[in-house]
């Protein structure tokens, strides 16, 4: 059985239902510019190498098996989790206390206050109108398992991770993941997803993770870095990078900027039930920063929602020079989940960062 085969399979288990009358936001992968030099360009200034195809491994880490799984302060913890998710609960890891617990309510963080209640820009409306389907969910474990290497027992991180739509496939593939975000309402939902595969759940701000060289592994996936905004996006990256082990591996994916340039002022709207989604996405091309604005009408209430939400897109080179103040170097870039190149007319940028020994 390939990789994808068996992801697709545990995908299709752990998968939310999806209403079919949900329909795709604003899509800037569909985009793409004419030139490939200037991506190739940032690879050379920026002093890394691109991917040659789907199935090439992207590094050879030098902390696997090792005996700092086995001391780690999460072994204990994750197994105990584990062993709460076969009895169908819903456990979270807490840094705090060590131990697993019934809730992610626990503020993890001593520099920075989380939230209070779930804002609705990560509630359930987030689920409705964001999250990709299963076969593209098949797809990115698949390239994750594959060109991460990875390996039953492997300590993964994965930061933002919402509704587990990574890290339970990843644990029920036999990683022993701890996904980390600031949404207590997505974590409740990874739980659920979770509950037989053993993924451990933690709410976190990703510029205070409580963690000190503890993973082998760590992912910032879905445009999950930048969220922060600069200049946090630099504090979060040491953060990640703490939580690494010295040789350990961070992957970071978001939409190639070149593409999201050709964007524009994108709108787009769909129905689930009597719940009206309306979308309007502007792309800055002084600072980066595409601003999501989004309108939730919801008839049966008779109530209206608004948020907006600001996501900086970064170019290789500033990628590197973000993850070299971290101690990170930038091992390998992608383009896609499939393992091609990038290229500056490649829909995303995919950065696998290799901490320093």
């Amino acid at each position: 059985m390939t990789w994808s085969t068996a992801a697709r399979t545990i995908v299709a288990i752990f998968a939310m239902p999806r209403d079919p009358a949900v329909s795709a936001t604003v899509s800037p992968g569909l985009m793409r510019s004419s030139s490939r030099s200037a991506a190739s360009s940032d690879a050379t200034a920026a002093g890394m190498s691109s991917s040659t195809g789907r199935g090439k491994r992207c590094f050879t880490r030098a902390m696997r098996g090792n005996s700092v799984l086995r001391s780690s302060s999460i072994g204990g913890s994750l197994l105990t989790a584990a062993r709460a998710a076969k009895r169908r609960d819903c456990w979270y890891y807490s840094a705090t206390t060590g131990r697993a617990a019934k809730e992610p309510t626990c503020n993890l963080n001593s520099r920075v206050p989380l939230p209070g209640p779930a804002p609705s820009m990560w509630d359930s409306d987030y689920l409705l109108g964001e999250m990709p389907g299963v076969e593209e969910t098949a797809d990115e474990v698949a390239f994750l398992l594959e060109a991460l290497d990875i390996e039953p027992g492997d300590r993964i991180l994965d930061v933002a991770c919402g509704a587990g739509r990574h890290a339970a496939p990843l644990a029920a593939a036999g990683a022993r993941v701890v996904g980390v975000d600031t949404s207590a309402h997505l974590l409740r939902r990874a739980g659920d997803r979770g509950a037989d595969a053993g993924a451990a759940y933690a709410r976190a701000d990703m510029r205070a993770l409580p963690f000190v060289e503890q993973f082998d592994i760590a992912l910032c996936l879905f445009a999950s870095f930048g969220l922060v905004g600069e200049p946090e996006d630099r504090v979060a990256m040491a953060s990640i990078a703490r939580a690494l082990a010295p040789g350990g591996i961070l992957l970071t994916e978001s939409w190639n900027p070149f593409a999201v340039a050709e964007m524009g002022a994108r709108r787009n709207w769909w129905r689930v039930g009597r719940t009206l989604y309306l979308a309007e996405a502007a792309y800055d091309v002084a600072t980066g920063v595409v601003a999501d604005r989004r309108e939730v009408l919801d008839m049966d209430a008779g109530a209206a929602r608004s948020w907006v939400r600001r996501t900086r897109f970064y170019t290789a080179p500033e990628l590197a020079a973000i993850g070299s103040s971290a101690g990170l170097r930038v091992a390998r870039l992608y383009g896609d989940f499939d393992g091609s190149e990038y290229t500056q007319d490649a829909p995303r940028l995919i950065a696998a960062f290799e901490k320093e020994a």
